[in-house]
């Protein structure tokens, strides 16, 4: 997650590093539009997305024959499906982009890409329902350390650096986010998100219902893009969990200018 603050300052929540324009948030959106505009071969380029899986510290063998059956069977309109599957596919282009390694982007292109687009064309066919949801939820686990550095950044704008997972249903999110027992390591986080109508119709940070689509049928899930952007409008303590307030924006590109500039 990286953050951009209201006083032109950036934080990267893992090395909490600040200065007047810290180029990070920048950088990460440039290579994400990179990567959206590289003209693609398929068949190369899937080669080296699959090989960049098998050689991943985090590869299980046992996975080994879901990834010849993805080799053989996967097409773009399968993007999504493939992607909610239990199996090393949204857990490794997650990580990868989590990293922010230019070198691992690159290599995971090929199913990013496919994925975004996938997520940007449903987007557009769900706008009319998507437009009278107000709002979304996603439960996780959260290092002290981190939520540290939110409670003193309200106010500020947060860019999502992997595919965000959300639900309709507050009880899945609870479900993910724990109840407090892995206190004081780690914090049990809800984020409540609110949905304005005339973002979701401006389409620019695009997501989507994407649970027709899923193998997993009971969670309701709403699948937001990487570098999908969101104000932080308050944290506030409810019982075990805190409780992230954020809202959906157009994104920061504004700003980017003046501070560059």
């Amino acid at each position: 997650m990286l953050i951009f603050t209201k006083q032109n300052t950036f934080n990267n929540l893992r090395k909490s590093i600040k200065s007047r324009v810290n180029f990070e948030p920048i950088r990460f959106k440039l290579i994400i539009e990179t990567l959206l505009k590289i003209t693609l071969n398929t068949y190369q380029l899937k080669q080296e997305f699959l090989n960049e899986i098998r050689s991943r510290p985090e590869y299980i063998p046992i996975e080994e024959n879901l990834i010849i059956e993805f080799e053989e069977e996967y097409n773009s309109d399968k993007a999504i499906e493939w992607y909610t599957r239990d199996g090393p596919f949204y857990r490794m282009i997650n990580q990868g982009f989590r990293t922010e390694n230019i070198d691992i982007m690159f290599r995971y292109r090929f199913f990013f890409v496919d994925l975004h687009n996938s997520l940007q064309s449903l987007h557009k066919k769900q706008q009319n329902e998507l437009e009278h949801i107000s709002e979304l939820y996603r439960g996780e686990l959260m290092s002290a350390e981190e939520f540290s550095v939110l409670q003193g950044l309200i106010g500020s704008l947060i860019i999502v650096n992997s595919f965000w997972s959300t639900t309709k249903d507050q009880e899945v999110a609870r479900i993910y986010s724990a109840n407090g027992e892995h206190r004081p390591e780690k914090e049990s986080i809800v984020y409540r998100i609110r949905l304005d109508r005339d973002v979701i119709r401006r389409g620019i940070q695009p997501f989507a219902y994407v649970t027709p689509f899923s193998r997993v049928k009971d969670e309701d899930e709403y699948l937001f893009v990487v570098g999908s952007v969101f104000r932080l409008e308050k944290i506030e303590p409810k019982g075990e969990r805190q409780i992230i307030v954020l809202s959906l924006t157009d994104g920061p590109d504004a700003q980017f200018n003046q501070d560059i500039e």
